[in-house]
């Protein structure tokens, strides 16, 4: 027997990697954050149900060694597992029991597999199958794209890809579904539950390395701006602080001169929203019941507009805008392209979902 000893580096490994995990990135892409995303979705399938600390922190171990852009390694890994919960890859629910303890961690899943049909001819491919399973034919394994978090084919014509996919046990979820959205309400609303939650359900006690949001001091008041340590105010305020397995807690906080009056975990527990999405949206509704509200403002571009808004956008309006544009744009944190035909349909949801408002010139 003949034993072949080969030299490796850091880039033919990772060029091995890339291949073994099937990316291919989009024209343009330089492939960093499709490989983060795929490395990160095998290890989902191997580690999940875990904490989201403990899903980054493999990621890292797992890399950390290998790139050369160690310095982009952590957003990039912070961006893959957020931009596959927005997809639906991921599911993050919370107040999850563990071991007949019922700590409220943050806990991640991993959805079936399934697909959506998107812009066009194309599809979204969706889920994480358990252990690295192949679950796509060879044939739209190789024809597989990949853009950032997303992975997706174009259908030929003809072709009933969907239907093969439906036939190998994938679902396929409507895209009103995969879109969904609150219904309507006004800020005032909004904050009136939260105010009765608060009252009924809420704890007690000082809460160790709490942070909060500061009121807006103006329209469109920057969002990192604004955290800061518990100041001598009162009233209400969106906040985080240290939970259990490296999680930070979400939760809102009724504040008097300061100290907590009582506070309660985000998201309430008859929502199906991610604890961040709830507690951006209780943000965007004190906003705008103070008069402060958040803003957007739109800059012309190929036939349509970039929508920049001020502050997070939860991932429901996320997911709606990333599947307007085709996930073919990379822009500036909170900015989307819709086409001027939805102009006014995306800008009157921006409106009555989430209280944004113009930004004066």
């Amino acid at each position: 027997m003949t034993v072949v000893a080969m030299r490796a580096d850091a880039s033919s490994i990772l060029a091995e990697l890339a291949s073994d995990l099937g990316v291919t990135p989009v024209e343009g892409s330089d492939g960093r954050l499709e490989l983060v995303a795929a490395v990160m979705r095998r290890l989902a399938g191997v580690l999940c149900p875990c904490p989201r600390a403990a899903l980054k922190l493999a990621v890292l171990k797992s890399l950390d060694r290998l790139v050369q852009w160690t310095d982009e390694l952590e957003w990039r890994t912070e961006a893959a597992i957020e931009g596959a919960l927005v997809g639906g890859d991921l599911l993050e629910l919370a107040n999850v029991v563990i071991a007949e303890e019922h700590e409220q961690p943050t806990w991640l899943y991993c959805a079936p597999p399934g697909f959506v049909r998107g812009p066009g001819a194309r599809l979204y491919i969706l889920g994480i199958p358990p252990d690295g399973a192949l679950f796509l034919p060879t044939g739209v394994r190789e024809r597989l794209r990949h853009q950032g978090s997303a992975r997706f084919v174009d259908e030929q014509l003809n072709e009933g890809l969907a239907e093969t996919l439906t036939s190998l046990g994938l679902r396929e979820i409507k895209p009103d579904v995969w879109r969904h959205a609150r219904r309507p309400e006004i800020a005032a609303n909004h904050i009136a539950t939260l105010r009765r939650k608060l009252e009924r359900e809420g704890a007690t006690g000082t809460i160790a390395e709490l942070r909060v949001l500061r009121p807006a001091s103006t329209p469109g008041t920057a969002y990192t701006s604004r955290w800061m340590a518990p100041d001598k105010g009162s009233g209400l305020r969106v906040g985080r602080f240290a939970g259990g397995f490296g999680n930070r807690i979400w939760c809102l906080v009724e504040l008097e001169q300061g100290e907590v009056k009582r506070y309660l975990r985000l998201p309430l527990r008859d929502s199906a929203l991610a604890p961040s999405d709830a507690a951006w949206l209780a943000q965007l509704a004190l906003d705008a019941f103070a008069g402060q509200p958040g803003t957007y403002r739109c800059a012309p571009r190929d036939d349509g507009v970039v929508i920049i808004c001020s502050f997070p956008l939860p991932r429901f309006a996320r997911r709606r805008f990333e599947y307007i544009d085709g996930g073919t744009t990379a822009l500036a944190p909170y900015a989307f392209w819709v086409p001027d035909a939805q102009r006014i349909a995306e800008e009157a949801f921006l409106r009555e979902q989430l209280w944004l408002m113009p930004a004066q010139p």
